[in-house]
């Protein structure tokens, strides 16, 4: 009985706190912009200098100009990020510009109503017709590539900073609010003021706006404390280290713009980073998640839609994600993972451990259907091409018959006429149901995630 009224002032606090933050995005952005921008420029000046040092120490000397020592810090910037192929051979050529994406704020203000020149509203709308038609799946593929993007440290601390998804009850709510959101995007017109996909976008910018300033309030030291968690959610961590470090490459030197220099903030390599995880899986392995044999043209409206989409949420044109045509967006994003992501997996932690069951267990929630993440992570890797088998050996019985239902049906029930349009009527009608869930069944929700992950550990670890 006194646990139950715990929960219940507990999910008091979320409604209060939730409509604290509600009032705080509808209000708009803060007054005091031109003191933050202040502030950020000087926080970027020492990002700028960090690289430089580490690019001294890092690079030949005999390779650098004469005199670079002596040039202004602007200069010997400048010059490195406009000779990458020079400086940085390692980072794949599709991927350079993720280096001085960097540097630069995650949202370049852009005014809401602005289109760009580039953008075909037809293809905009065919790009969403396609992603209606296998929502299903690519809401999986979403959640695969989140798994990816956890395996960036500084990429993952924001999400713990924020405890909005650090136990599955949390998650929960979090997930479905952007599961709806991104639906919205693929569902009517962002450009038009009055539509969902319109307000969902603006509030996107406003909850990006709010994390980069908690983000840059705080010193590296700060932020490290309170993203490490006293007691995580990690039995699997240990072995997934032992096969990772047998099957995923090592990260040459300076190969990793993400990994070279600690950014405070949301940038727009962090943004465009994002537009990768809701596209990738999709793009370079439509089989394997349902889509067989799409039409390329579709794919590519796909991606122009996600072109859209990031230019809506403040993404310079330069740093697009998905710029250009399907096959080099593909190869963007096939490089991404073989170079990036799969050496990122040698170095997973317990957080990330954490996070990734609370992501499938919070999912789990809106499906009424157990969503074992250690069984999805499989599927990934399998996909990846990444041998696993300590991994697989440490599955109980009933996890390896749900792995490999999960591999058939992607693989052939999808390919049945009406299962796909089935699958995604019974997702749409599961997120509008746990839009909607009483409060009891909040109760109970957050009764099954203390169970897992206790409220009171969340509340003494940061």
């Amino acid at each position: 009985m006194a646990q139950l009224k715990r929960l219940q002032t507990d999910i008091k606090r979320n409604i209060w706190n939730d409509n604290i933050i509600n009032k705080e995005e509808d209000s708009g952005f803060p007054s005091d912009s031109l003191s933050d921008e202040y502030d950020e420029f000087d926080s970027i000046t020492d990002q700028h200098k960090n690289f430089i040092t580490m690019c001294k120490q890092k690079i030949d000397s005999s390779e650098l100009p004469e005199h670079f020592n002596q040039w202004t810090a602007q200069k010997q910037y400048d010059h490195l990020i406009h000779n990458t192929s020079k400086y940085f051979p390692n980072i794949p050529e599709s991927l350079r510009f993720i280096l001085p994406a960097s540097f630069k704020d995650g949202d370049c203000d852009r005014p809401a109503d602005n289109k760009p020149d580039w953008l075909d509203m037809e293809k905009f709308r065919r790009g969403q017709k396609f992603a209606l038609r296998y929502f299903s799946t690519i809401c999986i593929s979403n959640l695969i590539s989140l798994l990816q993007i956890f395996s960036f440290s500084d990429g993952l601390k924001p999400l713990i900073l924020s405890q909005k998804s650090n136990t599955p009850y949390r998650a929960f709510k979090r997930y479905l609010s952007t599961i709806r959101r991104v639906r919205n995007w693929y569902t009517s017109d962002p450009w038009c003021e009055n539509t969902k996909a319109h307000h969902d976008i603006q509030m996107v910018r406003k909850l990006h706006h709010g994390m980069r300033r908690r983000l840059c309030e705080m010193d590296n030291e700060e932020i490290d404390r309170a993203t490490k968690m006293s007691q995580p959610f990690c039995p699997a961590v240990e072995t997934l280290m032992k096969d990772f470090a047998g099957t995923c490459p090592m990260a040459r030197s300076l190969q990793n713009p993400y990994t070279m220099n600690r950014m405070k903030g949301i940038n727009q390599g962090d943004m465009s980073g994002t537009q990768f995880a809701f596209i990738s899986m999709m793009v370079v392995y439509p089989e394997q998640l349902g889509a067989h044999n799409p039409n390329e043209e579709d794919l590519e409206a796909f991606c122009h839609l996600w072109r859209g989409i990031g230019y809506l949420l403040g993404i310079e044109d330069q740093y697009n994600f998905c710029n250009d045509s399907l096959q080099e967006v593909r190869q963007r994003c096939r490089d991404m993972i073989e170079y990036w992501v799969k050496t990122n997996l040698r170095m997973v932690t317990p957080e990330w451990e954490h996070m990734s069951m609370c992501l499938f267990e919070g999912t789990s929630y809106i499906m009424s259907i157990k969503l074992n993440y250690k069984i999805f992570f499989m599927w990934m890797c399998d996909v990846l091409e990444l041998d696993m088998r300590r991994f697989y050996d440490s599955f109980c019985l009933v996890e390896k018959v749900m792995y490999n239902l999960l591999k058939f049906a992607l693989r052939y029930l999808t390919r049945l006429p009406g299962f796909l349009p089935l699958l995604n009527v019974l997702t749409h009608m599961r997120l509008d149901q746990a839009a909607h869930f009483e409060h009891k069944v909040h109760i109970k929700l957050m009764q099954k995630s203390s169970k897992i992950v206790p409220e009171s550990i969340v509340h003494t670890s940061v």
